[in-house]
């Protein structure tokens, strides 16, 4: 092999190296957009979760019962109060107005804790498939799978 020969042979090599790299990168870089926009719309998604606490937390009247509710089921309240203080109630509590006033204001925070459940189900895992829609969904374990990914 000649001198002229493997040097062609150096470039080409150099050149597809390159090109594979730059490709590579370039797919990368989509990668990470995209995670980027659902990493967006995931917290858009933490506000309705955020707002469902926040129905829940005025439910409960007082900050102590709604702690004491959220330290029996085993969970550390301090996201929610945080949460539940910035947030504004994205839908109306549901009062339902034939029953007495006890078991009005027990169905009244079972209807909010159910919200809550649901809402922090579909940021976690995704609304159901059933749900129009959900193949475009955005949820936390799929932006931790793409993060895992990106990285």
């Amino acid at each position: 092999m000649n001198n002229g020969t493997s040097h062609r042979l150096a470039e080409e090599f150099l050149t597809d190296v390159a090109g594979s790299f730059f490709e590579a990168r370039l797919r990368l870089e989509a990668m990470i957009e995209t995670f980027e926009a659902s990493a967006e719309r995931l917290r858009r998604e933490a506000e309705k979760v955020a707002g469902a606490a926040a129905a829940l937390w005025r439910a409960l009247l007082e900050e102590d019962l709604a702690a004491a509710l959220f330290h029996r089921l085993g969970i550390d309240a301090s996201p929610f109060a945080r949460a539940a203080r910035k947030a504004t109630l994205s839908g109306p509590l549901v009062v339902p107005k034939l029953w007495g006033r006890r078991r009005r204001y027990a169905r009244t925070v079972e209807d909010a804790y159910q919200r809550l459940a649901r809402e922090v189900r579909r940021y976690q895992e995704g609304p159901p498939e059933t749900e129009r829609g959900a193949a475009a969904a955005v949820y936390y374990n799929l932006v931790q799978e793409m993060a895992r990914i990106v990285n």
